[in-house]
């Protein structure tokens, strides 16, 4: 019933099928990736998932990472349209945030999805690690960018960062359009 309120597609195609069947909604998979190219469905994958998550637990936080500023504007406006008949909140962690006063405190702590550069996930673990108490699963999209130069190696310790701070139970969940060695970053950061 609720993914056909966010317009999810009757029907997946045989990539989005793969993916169900290999583990993505099996909770024991601590970590678990996709790299599938563009158009194959990933992003749908990522809203069933986050559904799944809410509708597991639901004090459940959604952290969404995303490389650039520019794509949390995007990834979030995209969200916020596709939970918006769920009444699930979507905040993006803009770059002007530096710390949370009463506005932000209270946005943020009404939102179920967190759209955020890694950069800002390290800021929020630096504010306050009860914060992210509550994260039981972190996307990693464009999962690709840990490959690229400095700050691939930024996100690289970011995401370690919050694998030791978060809560055991958080999965984290790695789409990539191009890269190759996803079995090695699930392998490196779950069990």
């Amino acid at each position: 019933e609720k993914l056909i309120q966010i317009k999810f597609p009757s029907e997946l195609w045989p990539s989005q099928k793969a993916a169900v069947a290999e583990g993505l909604l099996d909770n024991t998979f601590d970590c678990w990736g996709m790299a599938a190219p563009t158009g194959t469905g990933k992003t749908f994958l990522a809203r069933l998932l986050i559904i799944s998550t809410i509708q597991t637990n639901e004090n459940a936080k959604v952290l969404y990472i995303v490389p650039s500023k520019a794509l949390v504007h995007e990834v979030s406006g995209d969200l916020e349209k596709a939970f918006s008949s769920l009444s699930i909140k979507v905040m993006a962690v803009s770059a002007q945030l530096t710390s949370l006063d009463d506005d932000s405190m209270d946005e943020f702590e009404k939102s179920k999805i967190l759209v955020i550069t890694p950069e800002k996930a390290d800021l929020l673990l630096r504010l306050s690690k009860n914060l992210l108490e509550n994260v039981a699963l972190v996307v990693v999209d464009e999962a690709h960018h840990i490959e690229a130069g400095t700050r691939g190696v930024l996100l690289e310790l970011y995401l370690w960062r919050l694998k030791k701070m978060l809560p055991l139970k958080t999965r984290y969940i790695f789409l990539s359009a191009v890269a190759p060695n996803i079995a090695d970053l699930t392998n490196w950061l779950g069990e």
